[in-house]
């Protein structure tokens, strides 16, 4: 017989420390019983070892009651606990050889699946029965009822000798088992520059095993569980992760699918360790995403060439990474370089030798800008200039200088390149060494070839505009000065009628052709800064203004030698400004004149799809093939301005007005033989037509 109650205890008792360290309080209720039990003490010690430990492993927080209590014709003991429970589905099955029920949060996922089944055999060997409440959650309450007495048991299994409680090996095992789980291995810090690993195993003596193996030659950190090993990774990443399949809270899969759906740990290599042997459990441990599958029990030797297999495939993929990683954004770069609108060189600020050049250094230079080409070879594949094309010495050239570390800004040189003359500005700056890159020395190119040309017609334009501006304003004051003469010297006859008249006539022309002059460069003005307007009003007859203009401008083609033929076979009614409209009209007779000086002019006025047609033709000097378009711009002009008068605005302001109007002009040449100037303008411009009222 046996003192059930002190059994009990003892045996409850070895587990308080695994208590203690895992945080739950672990209350024993077992007063003194009347009278002896007839167990086993080796069977009993099972079975109450067993609901402790299974109370251990599913019991996260809280506590957990163990009582003994007398019952009418049993004795009954309850091992009561505030774990996660068992799902109802599950309650059926809990007591079956080899049942394990998957994805229970546990302090352990270690086990065989026999510690119930084994208590419910022992049980039944002291003719008693085992049963459980539980609720998903809540926790569970297994309760071991055996008969009171000895009736029930065979006679040559009793034994009448008086038995003293005594704890045998197997409860302190169950108990000291039970106090690894969940224990922390600290990390082990290795020296600075070592590969980092994460060991993840619920039980310590692998955690402690692995250590062992691997902290000679990395820095280790060793967890119990999945959600602990994703912390410390995400803390700080590590170059490995060595884990365990079967694990509490978080198993090894669960950590690999995390570990894989986040970007930064997407690619960490990791090992899965595993009892569960076979082709099967490797491949399907390779397609969840592990680097590599390593079965219980392996030997040290084959764990050590695993890990330096796997860090050394990561060092690889890292690399590879690393380098697409810069290729791409080298790409990204010269794109973005390619984009610039000026020209981009580095070179070696040693040897002189160009390393790089963008599309617009490529494009200035007529193809490909000359790549390794030293300082010494500069004198054969370059000729660089002042503006005055005197060459310049290479030593004073802006790449020379800026290597010599001199502050280079927009220094205007002219190179003499396969495409032409190219004036450019020049700019160097000397890039120290940094970040692995050698000091470079940046060139950067602006083709100002435009503004030069700009320059050179805005002169042209002054020089021009000056004389044309200086003819009539010369033309009125020999005017006055011969009058101030005649005044003077008391000539009245100077003033008959007759004469009076022709000299407010010759006045007045020069006053025309100054306004006009004027008039023109506000246009331009007023074209360059988008202030440029026409306003259309009533709508009028365009044969009728055309025919008007032409007679008010006899006095001039007939100076000019120049018959004028009209052709409008019938009026045309539009919207238009009518002096805006005139102001081309003009623009284009006055141009058949000085072309044309001598020949006829014919003009016609039409309608034709909707469209008013104007037409001027001479028989002048003609435009040469290609210039046809290039008159119509700011400046332009058929011919020199030593040869034919004019500021080469004309033409300009005409195309915008008729453009304002919706409309379009343009020409039909052949040199030597006259122009045709045809404009056609919308019978009703609209604001889609560009017709700003």
């Amino acid at each position: 017989a046996t003192d059930l109650a002190a059994s009990t205890r003892e045996i409850a008792g070895l587990f308080l420390s695994a208590a203690h360290n895992a945080n739950l309080d672990l209350v024993l209720d077992c007063p003194a019983l009347d009278e002896p039990a007839w167990v086993d003490r080796d069977m009993w010690e099972k079975i109450v070892s067993n609901l402790l430990s299974n109370a251990l492993k599913f019991t996260l927080e809280g506590r957990i009651r163990v009582s003994l209590q007398k019952e009418d014709d049993s004795i009954r003991l309850d091992v009561e606990d505030t774990g996660v429970g068992i799902p109802e589905r599950e309650q059926p099955r809990i007591f079956e050889r080899f049942h394990r029920i998957r994805g229970t949060r546990a302090r352990s996922q270690e086990g065989s699946g026999i510690g119930l089944p084994l208590v419910q055999e022992l049980a039944r060997l002291h003719g008693g029965r085992v049963s459980v409440r539980s609720t998903e959650g809540a926790g569970s309450t297994f309760t071991v009822v055996i008969p009171r007495g000895r009736a029930h048991l065979p006679d040559d299994r009793i034994s009448n000798a008086e038995a003293q409680p005594t704890i045998k090996e197997a409860a302190t095992a169950y108990a000291m088992e039970a106090g690894t789980w969940g224990a922390a291995t600290p990390a082990i810090s290795g020296a600075a520059g070592r590969p980092r690993i994460v060991v993840a195993d619920d039980n310590l003596d692998m955690r402690n095993y692995l250590v062992r193996m691997l902290g000679n030659d990395y820095e280790i950190e060793a967890v119990a569980d999945g959600q602990q090993a994703l912390e410390a990774t995400r803390r700080k990443l590590p170059d490995l992760v060595v884990t365990d399949v079967m694990m509490p809270v978080m198993d090894g899969f669960e950590l690999l699918a995390a570990l894989r759906a986040d970007a930064r740990t997407r690619t960490l290599p990791i090992v899965l360790l595993s009892a569960r042997a076979g082709e099967e459990a490797r491949v399907g441990g390779i397609e969840a995403g592990a680097d590599d599958y390593l079965v219980k029990p392996f030997s040290a030797r084959e764990l050590l060439a695993r890990v330096r297999t796997q860090l050394a495939l990561a060092q690889l993929r890292r690399g590879a990474e690393r380098a697409k990683r810069l290729d791409a954004e080298r790409t990204w770069l010269n794109a973005a370089l390619d984009r610039l609108p000026f020209a981009l060189v580095l070179l070696d600020p040693t040897s002189g030798r160009p390393t790089y050049a963008n599309r617009a250094a490529d494009a200035m230079a007529g193809g490909t800008f000359p790549l390794e080409i030293p300082y010494s070879d500069y004198p054969i594949h370059f000729r660089i200039t002042d503006e005055q094309d005197h060459d310049i010495p290479v030593d004073q050239w802006p790449a020379v200088r800026a290597a010599r570390g001199e502050t280079v800004e927009r220094a205007l040189v002219v190179w003499h390149a396969p495409r032409g003359r190219l004036p450019l500005l020049v700019s160097g700056h000397l890039l120290p060494a940094m970040c692995d890159h050698p000091a470079t020395l940046l060139l950067v190119f602006q083709d100002v070839t435009d503004l030069v040309h700009a320059i050179r017609a805005r002169d042209d334009f002054l020089s021009i505009a000056s004389h044309e501006l200086r003819t009539p304003l010369t033309s009125l004051k020999m005017q006055v000065q011969l009058r101030e003469r005649a005044l003077a010297t008391g000539k009245l006859s100077a003033f008959a009628p007759e004469a009076l008249a022709r000299m407010v006539s010759s006045d007045a022309r020069q006053v025309d052709r100054l306004t006009r002059l004027v008039d023109d460069m506000l246009d331009v003005s007023r074209i360059s800064s988008g202030r440029f307007t026409v306003t259309t009003g009533e709508a009028y007859d365009l044969v009728a203004s055309v025919r008007d203009l032409i007679e008010r401008t006899a006095p001039a083609l007939e100076a000019a030698g120049c018959e004028v033929s009209f052709d409008a076979p019938a009026p045309v009614i539009g919207c238009w400004d009518r002096s805006r409209i005139e102001q081309v009209v003009l623009n284009l007779l006055t141009n058949a004149m000085k072309y044309g000086r001598g020949k006829p002019i014919r003009c016609a006025v039409g309608l034709q799809a909707n469209q008013a047609m104007i037409s001027i033709e001479d028989r002048g000097i003609g435009i040469a093939a290609g210039d046809e378009e290039r008159i119509f711009g700011l400046f332009e002009r058929a011919v020199s301005a030593n040869e034919v008068s004019g500021l080469g605005l004309g033409l300009y302001i005409s195309r915008r007005i008729v453009e304002a109007h919706g409309g379009t002009i343009g020409v039909r040449s052949e040199l030597g033989k006259g122009s045709t100037f045809t404009v056609s303008l919308p019978l009703r411009p609209s604001a889609r037509n560009g017709a700003p009222t």
